[in-house]
């Protein structure tokens, strides 16, 4: 049997609760893959500023309209490019674990 945990051994992962409008939550968990022990450094130090950016900086509206339509390329996309601009080194791609809206 496979932990659980095992596809992401190599991730750090993050969660984001947040309000997508008046009455609905969005709440999702991302991994995010490194390739060596000094990405992860470098990630575990910035995920907080990620996160803000993430949650102060994206259009509230086109937010709701992605997570509405579910649109997950649009928030990767948007994760992305935060994550990126932080990260010493560029990420290529990210996961979401859970993405729950309600």
């Amino acid at each position: 049997m496979r932990k659980k945990s095992a596809a992401y051994a190599k991730c750090v992962t993050y969660r984001v609760v947040s309000n997508i409008d008046m009455q609905n939550i969005l709440k999702m968990e991302i991994a995010i893959p490194y390739e060596d022990i000094e990405q992860k450094k470098d990630l575990k130090r910035k995920i907080k500023r990620i996160k803000n950016d993430f949650i102060g900086n994206v259009d509230q509206r086109k937010m709701e309209e992605w997570v509405k339509q579910r649109d997950f390329a649009a928030v990767k996309s948007e994760l992305l490019k935060i994550i990126n601009k932080n990260a010493n080194k560029p990420i290529k791609d990210i996961y979401f674990k859970t993405f729950n809206y309600y």
